[in-house]
């Protein structure tokens, strides 16, 4: 994958100074599917051809080359803004991967297309913005399926009344856009985590009647 790398910065290279020092050189036509890019100069559809052998070694490396606009636009914050326990709880999470979630969302995005799914995932449940519990879970490609690792309560606790209120059985092992219910002290609150296009996201998380 390392060889598409360097072709593509190559043809970039010479692409550039095809254009720069060679503008009438005959150019030519380069389509991907329903995108065409053409060109009186051989120097753009050169550039064009590297900046693609770019991005197809990026995608199958899995490297992230540019900010992923549906996840920074969800406001992540570590949870180290928060005060008490889950300063601990979340210490050795990345700050990517702890996402706030306040009651009543729906389709919040929680990891983007180019973020790692092989690690675990941690949300902070917060009621206007007031930490009330947590939970860490895997994403498993291979099925589709969310595994529970955890789910605690506003100190930390753990909570062990969990159900899965799509199909019933384990709760800790979901499948795709199954809703958990998880009880927090007096409350009940359905949790629905879903994953398409290389998105994971909450579809929904609200406090239901006890």
């Amino acid at each position: 994958m390392v060889v598409l790398l360097l072709v593509g910065i190559g043809l970039m290279v010479f692409g550039g100074v095809v254009l720069l020092w060679f503008p009438y050189k005959p150019g030519g036509k380069i389509a991907f599917g329903k995108f065409e890019l053409s060109s009186v100069g051989a120097g753009l559809p050169l550039i064009a051809l590297g900046v693609f052998c770019i991005l197809a070694f990026a995608r199958n490396a899995d490297i992230d080359l540019w900010p992923d606009n549906r996840v920074t636009t969800n406001a992540v914050m570590h949870a180290s803004e928060y005060s008490g326990c889950f300063d601990d709880y979340f210490k050795d999470f990345p700050k990517d991967r702890v996402v706030p979630v306040e009651t009543g969302s729906q389709d919040q995005d929680v990891l983007g297309p180019h973020q790692t799914k092989s690690q675990p995932i941690a949300l902070l449940f917060t009621d206007n913005q007031i930490p009330l519990g947590a939970i860490v879970f895997n994403y498993i490609n291979a099925g589709d399926l969310f595994k529970v690792q955890s789910v605690v309560d506003s100190n930390c606790q753990s909570v062990t009344s969990l159900s899965n209120d799509s199909r019933g059985g384990n709760p800790n092992t979901l499948q795709n856009w199954d809703t958990l219910s998880i009880a927090i002290a007096d409350s009940r609150y359905a949790l629905r985590l879903g994953h398409s296009d290389g998105i994971i996201e909450v579809n929904n998380f609200q406090d239901v009647a006890p």
